[in-house]
């Protein structure tokens, strides 16, 4: 005999698997993702609606999914914001700068200022420049001006 689907044939007669329920087994009634506000099966891409914090994503399986300023099981917990001399950051550690601004270097955590004459650095003195201004290029990490 065939079944339905969400339904098994136990000695006979179609029975709906443990989560649907219905005529046609066909309504939902388990326990819905965490993303989720309401569903029609176990999995983000059942998702009826999303919780806050939440969106259905682009692709074809329109899953929800936590929006990138948010984590947690329900998306309920914000990241911090990056510190404000960080250009990147670990979010869940805002003083952890994984880059930096032009003028700026990384320090292992945070990023401090590059010497006034370079445009980009490596370090804090002048002859640890990666880039220089307009008008400078960089000979043995420090920044000389064009006509010289």
């Amino acid at each position: 005999m065939g079944c339905v689907t969400n339904a098994a044939d136990q000695a006979g007669a179609c029975v709906c698997n443990t989560d649907f329920t219905g005529p046609d087994c066909s309504y939902y009634k388990g326990a819905c993702h965490d993303y989720c506000h309401g569903c029609h099966g176990a999995t983000a891409s059942h998702c009826e609606y999303c919780v806050e914090h939440a969106f259905k994503n682009k692709d074809n399986s329109a899953a929800c999914e936590c929006d990138p300023l948010y984590h947690g099981a329900k998306c309920q917990f914000p990241y911090e914001t990056c510190d404000i001399t960080c250009a990147g950051c670990d979010r869940t550690a805002p003083t952890v700068c994984t880059s930096c601004f032009d003028g700026y270097y990384p320090t292992g955590t945070a990023c401090a200022l590059c010497d006034a004459e370079c445009k980009t650095c490596s370090g804090p003195a002048n002859t640890e420049c990666d880039t220089c201004p307009d008008g400078y290029y960089v000979s043995g990490g420090s920044c000389v001006a064009c006509d010289s």
